[in-house]
């Protein structure tokens, strides 16, 4: 808003008040967060995704990027900081507040890929709308996605002779559902290879949106990917009604999508709630099977599944009134068992139990023989924390059913204090350390402090509670650990911090338990994985901190530059000048990384260089630039 017109209206104290008053409101109905100032300038997500340029570099000069990652706000609301802030910026932000972040967070400018986490590779192979944003090809990427074509010239522009990824960014392209922005990529993808670690192909990305006119324009200039495209499904499971039916309605485009996979079609229409695409594939000769009632079941769409009984020879099964009654969907259970041949079964019961749904079970109990208590039930209703259920079904134990001690421990789960005390007062069976462990594991202090006062649980052994508060940064359960159960801290505890990133985790460690040594382990742990915050800390802070030349190694395979240069700089146990060149060369040339092999041209002596290119002349390296980088420096060098 321009900052006239802001002050114009907000000096006005009958707008200023009407307008924030609605906030709440405006937001509740959108399903929309909202914030008071004070918490919005401490959200860098939240500044990147309104592009407060200002105030986000504000941010980031007061507190450090560092502190993006933990910041309490953000651990509050659950937020993956560095993914959302690049996914925000690129979304709503300018190409400057790109380049700011770029230059600011630990983006990855020399690697192609990202390496650095064997999660984010995985997950972007599995997950089409998915980026890490740790690499200047994910950013791309995700630019391609959200159809800045702004942002992807001044990448191109900015980076020349960065490995670009075009095949990927094509793919990404129709999800912009900008015509331009798939154009761009389709003609920068001309004789480029396809990027064969992930499945999926631009012609799927295209019935994905559901545009007609992609699909076209590809037909004619990306004919490559059709042999590989399962364009039908995906429109099938987006749900684009008016696509399927233009292809079935183009003789030519049908016999080019339709595929060998038509029966899995109609199941995919119906586990996607579809409707009316279950109606048009039948029409059109498809063929459904029995398990086309259970998916209607399973989402409770009762007049979906009045339409299959009145118009299709597919059969309810003995499951179709258990997924109902899985998901509470109560009407559906009651239409099938006085429509059907189908009955509630104790499976029927239990799965209602498991996920809390009290109203189908007080329903089945009073139109059925099924008995109004099953251990199984309540174990079930247990391990969920369903306090209403739970109540309920010990109330309607009749038969007085014993209970067994392991639903004690499993109450834990929830960290539930109120579970815990009704299980205490009700059930009257022991807990036993199992449930010191749930509750350790979840973070959960109240109830930890209440069950350790009243459930008179032996702790000893305590050093694995202490491992598991460390491995997922629970820093007060530590300090209560530390402060009530007298149990020694294992070396595994301090490097569960260092493996996870957690500074703090990992301070609060050294500085409470003495019996904790430095290891050569946790200095190569915090190398591979990039920390090099931790590797400052403990290189000034523990004078018994050991490095072998294995961390060294370590931040090359990971390429982790900066922590191997810092490294080299800082550590004279562990510099360029004593690794072993044959380790070198793996960890160097797995992966084409020209911006590091021009800094250890600067820091190692030519013969060792040369010594390191007589091997890699043994390797099959082809077409590798940081190969032709050391080649072309030797090529001038006289030994």
């Amino acid at each position: 808003m321009e900052i006239t017109l802001f002050r114009l209206i907000f000096n006005n104290i009958f707008l200023k008040k009407f307008i924030f008053d609605k906030v709440y409101v405006v937001c509740k109905l959108g399903c929309e967060q909202h914030f008071s100032w004070s918490e919005l300038i401490k959200i860098p997500k939240v500044l990147t995704g309104h592009s407060y340029f200002h105030q986000l570099k504000h941010y980031i000069s007061t507190s450090g990027t560092r502190n993006i990652r933990i910041n309490e706000y953000e651990k509050k609301l659950n937020y993956h900081c560095s993914t959302e802030i690049f996914r925000n910026a690129i979304k709503c932000g300018t190409v400057e507040m790109l380049q700011y972040l770029i230059d600011h967070l630990n983006v990855d400018i020399e690697n192609h890929i990202d390496i650095r986490s064997r999660y984010n590779h995985r997950k972007a192979s599995e997950d089409m709308f998915y980026e890490s944003y740790s690499t200047l090809n994910s950013i791309l990427f995700g630019a391609s996605q959200y159809g800045r074509l702004d942002m992807i010239r001044h990448l191109l522009e900015r980076y020349p002779i960065y490995g670009w990824n075009f095949h990927r960014a094509l793919v990404k392209a129709p999800l912009s559902k900008d015509i331009e922005v798939l154009m761009f990529f389709v003609e920068k993808s001309i004789g480029i290879a396809k990027d064969l670690s992930h499945t999926n192909n631009v012609f799927n990305m295209a019935s994905i949106v559901g545009s007609i006119e992609m699909i076209q324009y590809l037909c004619v200039n990306r004919s490559c990917d059709l042999s590989t495209c399962n364009v039908f499904l995906y429109a099938i499971k987006s749900g684009h009604l008016e696509f399927i039916e233009f292809l079935f309605s183009n003789t030519e485009y049908y016999q080019q999508f339709i595929g060998k996979d038509k029966d899995y079609l109609i199941m995919s229409a119906a586990m996607n709630n579809h409707s009316e695409i279950v109606k048009l594939l039948i029409k059109n000769g498809f063929q459904s099977n029995s398990n086309l009632c259970n998916e209607f079941c399973r989402h409770g769409n009762l007049p979906m599944l009045k339409w299959i009984k009145e118009n299709s020879s597919d059969a309810f099964t003995d499951k179709s009134i258990n997924y109902a009654a899985t998901n509470g969907h109560l009407e559906v259970v009651v239409w099938i068992c006085q429509n059907t041949t189908f009955e509630c079964s104790l499976t029927t019961w239990s799965r209602a139990a498991e996920k809390g749904h009290l109203q189908v079970l007080e329903w089945i109990a009073n139109n059925t023989t099924i008995p109004r208590f099953s251990f199984d039930a309540f174990e079930k209703a247990v391990g969920n924390g369903h306090l209403s259920v739970i109540e309920w079904l010990h109330k309607n134990n009749n038969q007085t059913i014993p209970y067994q001690s392991e639903v004690m421990d499993i109450s834990a789960k929830s960290g539930d204090l109120n579970l815990l005390k009704w299980m205490y007062d009700n059930i009257k069976l022991p807990f036993t350390k199992k449930a010191i462990k749930y509750l350790v594991n979840g973070n959960h202090m109240e109830a930890l402090k209440w069950l350790y006062e009243n459930g008179g649980i032996d702790c000893s052994g305590g050093s694995k509670l202490m491992k598991s508060a460390a491995k997922n940064g629970h820093i007060a359960i530590l300090q209560w650990l530390n402060d009530n159960i007298q149990e020694e801290c294992s070396y595994d505890s301090m490097v569960a911090p260092v493996l996870q990133g957690d500074l703090n985790t990992m301070i609060w460690l050294h500085q409470n338990r003495t019996e904790i040594k430095c290891s050569n382990r946790e200095m190569v742990v915090a190398a591979r994985e990039g920390h090099l915050d931790i590797l400052q800390w403990l290189n000034e802070n523990r004078s018994d901190a050991f490095c072998s030349i294995e961390a060294m190694e370590m931040a090359f395979l990971s390429a982790h530059s900066n922590v191997a240069k810092w490294l080299h700089t800082n550590r004279t146990d562990c510099n360029l000048g004593l690794i072993d060149m044959e380790n070198l060369k793996d960890s160097l040339f797995r992966y084409d990384r020209p911006h590091i092999i021009k800094w250890v041209i600067s820091e190692i002596p030519n013969d060792k260089l040369n010594y390191l290119y007589q091997l890699l002349l043994e390797d099959q390296y082809v077409n590798n630039t940081s190969k032709k980088i050391l080649k072309d420096y030797l090529s001038d060098i006289v030994f």
